[in-house]
């Protein structure tokens, strides 16, 4: 594998832009590229959210849960609730490389705010957070153990 800086210092634009050659789109390629993504996603402080009002811009960090309700998806912060209709998969799209990770079919949370997870009923659990609760599907629980390291 060849790493080459180049420096253009008549760019217009302050972004860094990544280019990377191969032969084929290989499993190591497909690794890389998903590094990258993860890499430019968990820089990202802030994701702009359409609502009724205009464009809110939200502080990752201050995202405390995803929650999905028929066609409406409400963000949880500390401060306030943000009401869109993006998708639930879109948000996490955009979330990726955080700290927030899917619990349920219609809900995510941010591991940053989880307190305590205990036992719920069925199967499921129950995820204390900052300044909420959320159940956590029993679908998910092996995927939440993992991120957490149990």
């Amino acid at each position: 594998m060849k790493i080459q800086l180049s420096l253009d210092p008549r760019r217009e634009d302050a972004e860094v832009e990544l280019v990377v050659k191969a032969q084929e789109y290989d499993e190591d390629i497909k690794q890389l590229m998903a590094y990258l993504k993860q890499y430019a996603s968990a820089n990202r402080a802030t994701i702009a959210i359409n609502t009724a009002d205009g464009i809110s811009l939200v502080k990752i960090k201050e995202i405390v849960s995803v929650e999905v309700n028929k066609n409406e998806t409400t963000i949880h912060t500390l401060t306030k609730d943000y009401v869109t209709h993006e998708r639930l998969y879109k948000l996490l799209e955009l979330l990726q490389g955080s700290e927030i990770i899917q619990i349920s079919k219609s809900v995510a949370i941010n591991l940053d705010h989880l307190i305590e997870l205990s036992a719920g009923f069925s199967g499921t659990m129950v995820a204390s957070l900052t300044n909420r609760q959320e159940y956590v599907s029993r679908s998910f629980i092996a995927a939440l153990k993992k991120r957490l390291g149990l």
